[in-house]
């Protein structure tokens, strides 16, 4: 998955630093989704583990409950403006097993340094259009689609496109979106460091994202 019209936006506010629930009141097209507990951001790095001499992948992903926010469709199927989704950073902890010689614990804690979370808790995605899905969206099926937006990550705005899979079973919608995005494009340094050094100038981010329907 590539990252596509990856310029910076000087007139977007930074990243806040709480999560945003927009009031579903604010949406004025139908259907409007609200993130449930179900849905994650999964972030995976490739990286070498110099202490072990190997090469090894760090995944690591939100807390349970640790998106929120809202997601509308007008009828042209473009983004209704209370469409915005906030993803808890300081919550982001490995979900692999262990291995051995590695405190994941540091991990965790790194990838939090990295991204300055103690000033912008939250990455913040804000969804403008859309290319797959066909209005009205039938209430149950799967689609291949692609969502672009405005990305938010330590106060730096980039227009990024997620490619993936949306499925729709009644009033329940899941999405299977990445992008492959540049480090340096969201100033976060590159991680290195105890042992652990990254491969890659570029890290994996995957919406898992979950809402049911509200209006």
């Amino acid at each position: 998955m590539a990252l596509t019209a990856c310029t910076a936006d000087a007139n977007l506010p930074p990243a806040s630093t709480s999560p945003t629930s927009p009031p579903a009141a604010g949406c004025l097209a139908t259907p409007v989704w609200r993130a449930i507990p179900d849905a994650h951001v999964h972030v995976e790095i490739a990286e070498r583990l110099e202490i072990l001499d190997r090469d090894s992948t760090a995944n690591l992903r939100t807390e349970d409950g640790g998106i929120s926010g809202f997601v509308a469709l007008r009828p042209d199927g473009t983004f209704d403006a209370c469409s915005r989704l906030s993803a808890q950073l300081n919550g982001l902890h490995s979900e692999d097993a262990p291995v051995a010689g590695l405190s994941f614990l540091s991990r965790d804690q790194a990838a939090g340094k990295l991204l300055d979370v103690l000033h912008f808790a939250t990455a913040d995605f804000v969804p403008e259009t859309q290319d797959g899905l066909t209005m009205p969206l039938e209430p149950n099926g799967r689609w291949p689609v692609a969502i672009t937006g405005k990305l938010s990550i330590r106060g730096v705005a980039r227009t990024v496109t997620f490619r993936g899979t949306l499925e729709r079973h009644g009033n329940l919608v899941t999405t299977a979106l990445s992008a492959t995005l540049a480090f340096a494009d969201f100033a976060i340094p590159h991680p290195e460091g105890a042992g652990v050094i990254s491969v890659a100038d570029a890290f994996t981010l995957t919406a898992d994202f979950a809402g049911e329907e509200v209006r």
